[in-house]
């Protein structure tokens, strides 16, 4: 539990300095943030594979009402699916979208994801895809959509 908090405050770091980078304005920024504290919190009820979609449930539920939840809930449902997986290219519902969904908070999510270790620590993206490898296979489906989001993203070092 103490790495994993360790990973998700890394991420939220890693997400509002990813904004300010790119020039974003302070409440991005800090929404930014936000986004990374909250883009794992569906490990509390599920699994590598159940837990964004979780995550992002009970944040689409958090407002009052029905007004809706969380405004960044579909990134957090998205993160570390890429642009060519069926989840970016259906709705929560199952519904076809015309085109992947796409957000400069999904890519700074995914891209602050993928370099934050799970003790917190910055990590290049190879050494993150060599320890999703190491823990689940080079054939796993978390390996191959990370490899995929890297090269999206061009972060990986052959990709200069």
């Amino acid at each position: 539990m103490k790495e994993r908090l360790n990973h998700i405050f890394g991420v939220a770091c890693r997400c509002e300095e990813l904004a300010r980078e790119a020039g974003a304005c302070e409440e991005f920024c800090r929404q930014m943030f936000l986004l990374g504290w909250l883009h794992d919190i569906g490990y509390r009820y599920g699994d590598n594979v159940s837990h964004a979609g979780l995550g992002s449930s009970i944040l689409e539920q958090s407002g009052p009402g029905n007004t809706g939840g969380y405004r960044f809930s579909e990134e957090i449902r998205l993160h570390g699916y890429p642009e060519d997986s069926y989840e970016r290219n259906h709705d929560a519902r199952g519904y076809k979208l015309p085109k992947p969904f796409r957000s400069a908070a999904l890519n700074i999510l995914n891209k602050a994801d993928i370099t934050t270790g799970p003790d917190g620590e910055p990590v290049s993206p190879q050494q993150r895809l060599d320890m999703v490898a190491g823990k689940y296979g080079k054939d796993s489906i978390q390996y191959l959509n990370m490899y995929k989001i890297c090269k999206e993203l061009r972060i990986l070092q052959n990709d200069a």
